[in-house]
């Protein structure tokens, strides 16, 4: 289990599959909530505001997770993450108002910033810059596959098992990767004076980006402690 918990391979499967799950999560809605949200009584605008609510808490969240996964460690965050997302699918699968349906993409707009910000801040702590690069598409692969899959298959589920059905397929996904997270990972408290930032960082450099581009004997202290 030891060795489990520190292969860096292990460490890449995870965090793709999460974001896999993420980005399924997100665009399995797309050929079911216009059909939800008009049995609802939405009009087209409201549709429109629906999708787009996604964004105000992936930008809220997004923003200080960074900072919070330093002061945690990586793993806490990722199983919050997957579990609030699976939360927030079987809110979809069983809302009976456009109230809820909003509160459930709210909930997993905070999902998405916390996967991708974590999950691309525990690659800086695996892996130097010389493979960040290589790594990096190996999880940005997987997320393109979910782009590609995840409408069709949210078709398909809704045709087969009604509306439910998408949502709750996702929402078992989310499960598995929290439990697979919650296994193999160890969550070590960071040092103080690694999450000791100024104000300015905090805001933006811990964003994705600049996490993936730290330098490599931070990314190596943070490697023994965080995970």
């Amino acid at each position: 289990m030891d060795a489990l918990r520190s292969s860096r391979a292990v460490a890449v499967a995870l965090v793709t599959f999460a974001t896999f799950t993420d980005i399924v999560a997100y665009s399995v809605a797309v050929p079911v909530l216009p059909d939800l949200s008009r049995k609802l009584g939405a009009s087209p605008t409201m549709i429109g505001l629906l999708f787009a609510s996604f964004g105000v808490t992936l930008l809220i969240v997004s923003i200080p997770m960074g900072a919070v996964s330093d002061r945690t460690g990586r793993k806490a965050p990722l199983v919050g993450g997957m579990l609030v997302l699976a939360a927030a699918t079987l809110l979809f699968a069983y809302s009976d108002g456009l109230p809820w349906l909003f509160a459930a993409r709210f909930a997993q707009g905070a999902a998405d910033g916390i996967t991708w910000v974590v999950g691309f801040a525990l690659i800086a702590d695996r892996y130097g810059p010389a493979e960040r690069g290589r790594v990096t598409g190996i999880v940005m692969s997987g997320t393109s596959a979910a782009v590609m899959v995840g409408p069709t298959i949210g078709g398909w589920l809704y045709e087969l098992g009604g509306i439910r059905a998408p949502f709750l397929v996702v929402a078992g996904f989310a499960a598995v990767a929290a439990i697979g997270l919650s296994i193999t990972a160890t969550s070590c408290i960071a040092p103080r004076s690694h999450w000791k930032i100024s104000l300015v960082k905090w805001a933006a450099g811990h964003f994705m980006i600049v996490r993936r581009f730290r330098p490599a004997n931070q990314a190596g202290s943070a490697s023994r402690s965080r995970w």
